[in-house]
């Protein structure tokens, strides 16, 4: 619909108006035409805006202005002045940051034959609504060959854990990272670097094993400076992090560590990791009274093997309370798998996604998500909160290398 709306209005190669001049607010009123959509008063913010043309006929680029809005977008047109002749400016608001407006660019470039440009402006605060925080990568680690997504919500579904499981091309082990998001708390918690997370049965707390991977370059094992600096990050004696030391890898001399911690969710304080080694899997008993955590993978080494033994910790002090039985059960965790983020496979946007919560719809389908019909970011949605304050994309990624996916899954907060 952009693709075409812009074609038959020829304002493709448009965006950049440099050299012109503005002639009042910044985007500022045509007297022509009184549903002229941005003022500037006592109530405006200053935002950054996407433009994409810069045109001299009025009727067009109102005409063009009208077929955005019709399509979801927050479309407005703002007059300048160019050689002493107006121009009017056909421009995108959105409720989000910079961050966000480059996405938004960034993917209206990929997905259409124009050039638009990122531009400041001002806007009166209620035409920005909803407001949208984000793109917040759930993963700021390594991503490896590709990653897989899960999530799991609390039963209330106010609580969202959203997870990326990277995997190497040899199915060789490496960290996770997972985005934590409450609509009752407001708190939204990142952790990279972590074998495994799972959430306590009271969705209090959060079970998480610290990740820690060591390469020995070009030599045959660890140096004696490489362990040392190992168990000094762990806060752990040199030679009990030898024991529960695992291979990382088939190709290299890596060696990889377990570390189990937990993360309060009713307050703001850091992780609290315990002096044990282990983590390599966690979970709760059916009670939420002690931490399971899984010692080494095995008996082969890959990034989905399970744990070859279990101890019981503490949740408050990590002592540990004893080994957990092979078979013991444990709590379980419902978690829904979704797409696969690949470095050699585009995500097919094409498919509409819509997702229910209290008082609207969230939608996504041609590579926009919508709120309630309105344009609010790029992406694939995938899960949102019950509340509709956070939800969970495949986001286009500006930043990606040649090497890696041109996705990344993301959390939105919409307020």
């Amino acid at each position: 619909m952009l693709y075409r709306t812009l074609v038959l209005t020829g304002t493709i190669a448009c965006a950049g108006d440099s050299g012109l001049e503005e002639r009042g607010p910044a985007a500022s009123q045509d007297s022509g035409d009184s549903s002229t959509d941005v003022t500037s008063n006592e109530a405006s913010v200053a935002f950054d805006a996407i433009q994409l043309a810069a045109l001299s006929d009025s009727a067009v680029a109102f005409r063009l202005r009208d077929s955005l809005t019709t399509a979801g977008w927050n479309a407005y047109v703002g007059r300048a002045e160019a050689d002493g002749k107006p121009v009017w400016r056909i421009r995108i608001a959105h409720g989000g940051d910079a961050v966000l407006a480059r996405v938004i660019a960034f993917a209206l470039r990929a997905s259409t034959a124009s050039v638009p440009a990122v531009v400041r402006d001002t806007a009166e605060r209620a035409r920005l609504l909803p407001g949208v925080v984000g793109p917040v990568r759930v993963n700021a680690g390594s991503h490896g060959m590709f990653s897989r997504v899960r999530w799991v919500f609390s039963p209330d579904r106010r609580t969202m854990l959203v997870v990326e499981d990277p995997v190497s091309i040899e199915n060789e082990p490496v960290p996770n990272g997972f985005l934590l998001a409450s609509d009752s708390s407001g708190r939204r918690f990142r952790m990279d670097s972590v074998w495994d997370v799972a959430p306590s049965p009271d969705w209090k707390h959060l079970a998480v094993g610290r990740a820690y991977v060591v390469s020995a370059r070009e030599q045959d094992s660890l140096s004696t400076a490489q362990w040392e600096m190992l168990a000094k990050r762990a806060n752990m004696p040199v030679r009990d992090v030898r024991v529960g030391a695992f291979p990382a890898s088939g190709m290299a001399i890596m060696i990889g560590f377990a570390q189990p911690g937990v993360v309060h969710l009713d307050d703001d304080t850091a992780p609290t990791l315990f002096s044990v080694a282990a983590g390599w899997r966690v979970g709760w008993n059916m009670d939420g009274s002690r931490i399971a955590a899984g010692g080494k993978p095995g008996p082969q080494i890959g990034d989905d093997s399970p744990a070859t033994r279990w101890v019981a910790l503490d949740p408050t002090s990590g002592m540990p309370d004893g080994e957990i039985p092979a078979g013991g059960r444990l709590a379980t965790v419902s978690w829904i798998n979704g797409p696969t983020i690949d470095i050699a496979v585009r995500l097919d946007t094409g498919q509409r996604v819509s997702l229910s919560y209290d008082g609207g719809k969230i939608e996504s389908f041609g590579g926009w998500i919508r709120k309630n019909g309105r344009i609010i970011a790029p992406g694939v949605a995938l899960a949102t909160t019950r509340a509709g304050h956070h939800l969970a994309a495949i986001s286009p990624n500006p930043d990606a290398k040649e090497y890696e996916a041109r996705e990344m899954l993301v959390v939105y907060t919409i307020r």
